[in-house]
C-alpha cells in the first residue's frame, strides 16, 4: 500500500519491460540476521523478515522510548539523562527491543519466533497505539529500503561501491520525500531515519567497509536533505544510537544528553565522539 500511495508505477512498470522481476522475493529464515535487502543477478528484490522482524522491533521501541521515556518526562518531572524503564510503558519498549536485538549476531541466544507473537506486535494488536504508529513508520522505511534496491536496477549499478550506494540512498530518499502525501510526511521521514538507524546495529564498528559508506554519515546526509526545523528528526535518530551504544556495551562512553541544547547539537557531539571512536 506505502509504494502506491507514492504513485511511481510508471518507473516500476518501466524497470519491469526491462528486466527487473516484478515479484519481491521475501525469505524466511530462523538464522541470525545477515542480509537486509538485495538485488540478485535474476534482477529480483530481496528482503529477509528476521532483519523485518529486527526493525519493526527498533520503530516500536524507539518511538515509545523517545514519547515516553523522554518527551513525555521533559514536560512533567524533567528528564534526568537516562531512560527509566522500571515504568510500564518504557517497561514494554524494553522488551520489544530487548527480543529485536536478539536477532542480532552478538546476541547470547536468538530470539524465538513465539516471543514475538508474546509483545506488542502488528498481527493481534493492531489497535494498539504504538503499534499503529510503528507499523506506518515501519511501512516507509521499507519502501526506502525497497527504492534503494531498486535504484541499483535504475542506475544500472554493475558494483556495491560507495558512491553507488550513495546514489540508492539519495534516490530513494527523494523518490518518498517528494511523492509522500503532505500529510504523512513525518511519519515517512522517521521511516527513513529508522531504516538507516537499524542497518547501524549489524555491527559494532559504525564503520562502512570498501563498498559502504559509515553508517553514521549515511544517516546524517539523510537528515541534512530533509531541511526541516523539526528537532524530533535528529532526536530520534540520537535515542536509535543511544540504543545501539547500549547493546554493544558503550553507552558509559557517550556524551550525556543532559549537556546539549537540542538533538540537532547533540547528533553532531555524537559525530565528532564518533570519529574517534571510529579509529580505536
Amino acid at each position: 500500500m506505502t509504494l502506491i500511495k507514492l504513485g511511481t508505477h510508471y518507473e516500476f512498470n518501466n524497470a519491469f519491460r526491462n528486466g527487473l522481476n516484478n515479484k519481491i522475493k521475501f525469505i524466511l529464515t530462523d538464522n541470525l540476521i545477515s542480509d537486509v535487502a538485495e538485488l540478485d543477478f535474476q534482477n529480483q528484490i530481496k528482503i529477509y523478515d528476521n532483519f523485518c522482524q529486527f526493525f519493526w522491533c527498533l520503530c516500536f521501541s524507539s518511538i515509545l522510548f523517545y514519547d515516553k521515556g523522554i518527551i513525555e518526562k521533559h514536560i512533567t518531572t524533567g528528564f534526568s539523562g537516562n531512560i527509566d524503564i522500571s515504568e510500564k510503558e518504557t517497561k514494554l519498549a524494553y522488551d520489544v527491543f530487548k527480543a529485536g536485538i536478539g536477532l542480532l549476531h552478538n546476541c547470547q541466544e536468538i530470539t524465538p519466533r513465539h516471543v514475538f507473537f508474546e509483545l506488542p506486535n502488528p498481527y493481534n494488536n493492531v489497535n494498539h497505539e504504538y503499534v499503529g504508529k510503528s507499523n506506518n513508520v515501519f511501512c516507509y522505511g521499507m519502501a526506502f529500503i525497497i527504492y534503494h534496491e531498486f535504484s541499483h536496477f535504475q542506475f544500472d549499478h554493475k558494483s556495491s561501491t560507495k558512491e553507488n550506494e550513495e546514489v540508492a540512498d539519495s534516490n530513494s530518499f527523494w523518490t518518498l520525500y517528494l511523492n509522500c502525501p503532505e500529510e504523512e510526511k513525518i511519519t515517512a521521514n522517521i521511516g527513513m531515519i529508522l531504516a538507516l538507524c537499524a542497518l547501524i546495529f549489524l555491527d559494532n564498528t559504525m564503520r562502512g567497509d570498501e563498498n559502504h559508506p559509515d553508517s553514521d554519515i549515511r544517516l546524517e546526509s539523510l537528515i541534512k536533505n530533509i531541511e526541516s526545523e523539526f528537532d524530533h528528526y535528529w532526536g530520534i535518530a540520537c535515542i536509535s544510537i543511544k540504543m545501539w551504544a547500549f547493546n554493544y556495551g558503550f553507552e558509559n562512553e557517550f556524551p550525556d544528553v543532559k549537556e546539549i541544547d537540542s538533538w540537532k547539537s547533540y547528533f553532531h557531539v555524537i559525530l565528532e565522539y564518533l570519529v574517534k571512536f571510529k579509529t580505536i
